[in-house]
């Protein structure tokens, strides 16, 4: 384990500089906050679970290179990925507010990832409230596009 700087922010920064939804820019100051960030980096090989379903994890996960997908097991024990994640996806960020996983993140092919602590997020959202929005923009976003592709199920029959 190797805890550092993140070297590869640039895929997170471009995200929030880029979205899609009229998001604000994000000034010099807090990419340079960002880029403070200690992080501890990763690699995972592929079929190998990156966040366990039913943790209750204390940092998040940004990823680095690779693919990586977010897992649920149905009833019968059927494998179901709901979403997948590429360079720059944090893959469940949503746990810093909801705090135990609903679901497995999975490495779809060999990923790099880094794990940002929970106190370092808060450390960040302290120091700039319009990143914390950014972050919790994205999360949104990235819900109802998990929501999006979930079938509404059987038609009742009249």
């Amino acid at each position: 384990m190797q805890i550092g700087q993140l070297k590869s922010l640039s895929g997170y920064i471009e995200l929030l500089r880029t979205s899609h939804v009229g998001v604000n820019h994000v000034t010099t100051e807090e990419k340079a906050l960002l880029s403070s960030a200690q992080f501890r980096h990763l690699g995972f090989a592929r079929g190998k679970e990156i966040v366990a379903a039913k943790s209750r994890p204390g940092e998040s996960c940004l990823m680095i290179k690779g693919i990586s997908g977010r897992e649920t097991v149905t009833p019968d024990g059927k494998r179901q990925i709901s979403a997948l994640h590429i360079a720059g996806d944090f893959v469940d960020l949503h746990s810093f507010v909801l705090k135990q996983m609903d679901h497995a993140v999975i490495a779809l092919t060999d990923v790099r990832v880094a794990f940002i602590s929970h106190s370092e997020l808060r450390r960040i959202i302290d120091l700039s409230p319009h990143l914390g929005r950014l972050f919790w923009l994205l999360t949104t976003i990235d819900g109802a596009r998990v929501l999006e592709k979930i079938p509404a199920g059987r038609q009742c029959e009249t």
